[in-house]
């Protein structure tokens, strides 16, 4: 179902799905693709539904990454900034804290080695059957492989 919700950007087939994680990683993967019409819809089901501490965590990093991806600080380091700090002030337990690094990615704030070291905690974590939500971790390792920064890097030395 949830490759129904993205493949027909479907908000209908989206009200049938009972697992709140399923709605919050399909609204961040519309993020980061850029769909933000049904990233919106997704978001909004959210806010009306009972969310666990991860949960609510998650969407607040949605609701960041919305808001980011709407007006892109491209062009206005102090903006960025802003949005870094406020995303770094949300407290982000168990997996809704891959959903909180995918989007300093997605911000462009992270370096290739930092990038690769989520990934191998990420697959120690899978490896290990460690994690609290190993779907969450199988999505995040597919988000960070396909990570591109919101705004192109700077070209400043």
């Amino acid at each position: 179902m949830p490759d129904q919700t993205l493949c027909n950007k479907d908000l209908e087939t989206a009200t049938q799905v009972t697992e709140n994680y399923v709605l919050i990683l399909v609204a961040h993967h519309s993020i980061l693709q850029g769909d933000l019409e049904l990233a919106r819809g997704l978001i909004e089901m959210l806010r009306g539904r009972g969310l666990d501490e991860k949960e609510r965590a998650a969407l607040q990093i949605l609701e960041l990454a919305y808001e980011t991806a709407s007006n892109p600080p491209c062009n206005s380091p102090e903006t960025l900034r802003r949005y870094l700090e406020r995303l770094n002030s949300i407290d982000a337990p168990g997996w809704s804290r891959l959903l909180k690094i995918s989007t300093q990615i997605h911000l462009g704030h992270a370096d290739t080695d930092y990038i690769s070291t989520v990934k191998r905690e990420i697959l120690w974590t899978i490896d290990n059957c460690n994690g609290d939500n190993l779907s969450a971790y199988y999505y995040a390792l597919k988000a960070l492989e396909r990570a591109k920064p919101l705004c192109a890097p700077s070209k400043e030395p």
